[in-house]
């Protein structure tokens, strides 16, 4: 399974697995706080890259959402589970954020339970 980012009347949605191709951590072991995924097995939707370049920096090394580069890879990063949705205003990234490293793949459609929650608010 890879990790999808997608977009949906202004929200930014991921949809990733504990079994995801390119995870680079355990995010359900004790201690960590949420997902660590190399980008080159992201999907993400030109809408969700566009909602993705506006959210704000913080002054933190944490960020709810982050991409940055390693040494080796670009890392996509987000504080809690399998499912996450966000509006950009709504966070803050980390004060290396760039969502400039990352570049679209495919058009994905939200899932329906995802469009679901948004319209329900």
């Amino acid at each position: 399974m890879r990790t999808q980012v997608f977009a949906y009347d202004g929200w930014v949605g991921i949809s990733s697995g504990t079994e995801a191709e390119g995870l680079l951590n355990k995010p359900m072991n004790a201690g960590q706080l949420g997902f660590v995924v190399d980008a080159a097995f992201v999907d993400i939707s030109p809408e969700a890259l566009e909602l993705l370049k506006q959210v704000p920096k913080s002054i933190d090394d944490l960020g709810e959402v982050d991409i940055f580069k390693s040494t080796d890879k670009i890392i996509f990063s987000w504080l809690g589970g399998v499912k996450k949705m966000f509006k950009p205003e709504q966070i803050t990234s980390s004060n290396s954020y760039d969502a400039s490293l990352i570049t679209t793949t495919v058009p994905i459609k939200p899932d329906q339970a995802f469009v679901l929650v948004i319209r329900s608010m």
